[in-house]
């Protein structure tokens, strides 16, 4: 039997842009384990006593700068399973469940994490932005389905 999967949370974290009625998504810059620069959303592991929707906030506030309680929970939009494996054999299992979080605060006072792989690079994207700048399927449907709870709510 192999090893259990990594557990982990984010968020597909958004503000609504004034003038254009619209919400912008943060999407952060990466290097990913192939090297290859990417934008993603921001996640990281579920501490042993955090429910799923708790590390969710507790890492995007961690990854973005800012506090949890600026950082509202909208609704599950649910899980994503990776599974790597390289020429070697190196194999790698991730499951990852991810949050709507509405960032209530100034979308420009953020402190991005330089580290993990994080490249200290930010950005707010519409929704037609995001899936362009985005490279993995999945995370473009989470970020539609974002769109549209988003949309259905008003």
């Amino acid at each position: 039997m192999g090893k259990e999967p990594v557990k982990s949370a984010g968020g597909v974290v958004y503000y609504i842009d004034s003038e254009e009625g619209e919400p912008k998504f943060l999407l952060l810059k990466r290097q990913a384990l192939s090297h290859k620069i990417e934008w993603i959303l921001p996640k990281g592991k579920i501490k042993s006593w955090e429910t799923p929707e708790e590390a969710a906030r507790r890492e995007v506030s961690e990854e973005i700068g800012v506090r949890e309680k600026d950082l509202e929970v909208k609704g599950y939009l649910g899980q994503l399973e990776i599974k790597l494996q390289n020429e070697g054999g190196w194999k790698y299992e991730k499951d990852i469940d991810y949050y709507l979080l509405e960032y209530n605060w100034d979308p420009w006072n953020l402190n991005i994490i330089s580290g993990e792989g994080y490249v200290g690079t930010f950005k707010w994207a519409n929704l037609k932005e995001s899936l362009g700048l985005v490279n993995y399927q999945n995370l473009r449907l989470l970020i539609k389905q974002a769109y549209d709870m988003i949309v259905g709510r008003r």
